[in-house]
């Protein structure tokens, strides 16, 4: 959880009040789009950790938002155009 969102929100009760937290912080402070990408970003992640289903359309977002905001953001580590 550090890792993904800093020291400060370290001992939280719920995951996702950290994130919904964070994101909250975030707005007027980036782009509408950006804010998606962040916000999607989160569901995804809650849907993982939760063990929850996933539908293929949501996979078929996933991919198109990483690979818009990949060629925003060079400072991504990885080749998005590698399957795992």
């Amino acid at each position: 959880m550090e890792a993904a969102w800093g020291k400060e929100f370290v001992g939280e009760t719920s995951s996702i009040t950290v994130f919904i937290k964070k994101l909250r912080e975030m707005v007027g402070t980036m782009s509408l789009d950006d804010l998606y990408f962040e916000a999607y970003v989160v569901t995804m992640d809650s849907l993982v950790i939760r063990k929850r289903f996933i539908h293929p359309a949501a996979f078929d977002i996933w991919n198109g938002l990483v690979q818009q905001h990949t060629r925003k953001d060079k400072s991504r580590q990885g080749d998005p155009n590698v399957i795992l």
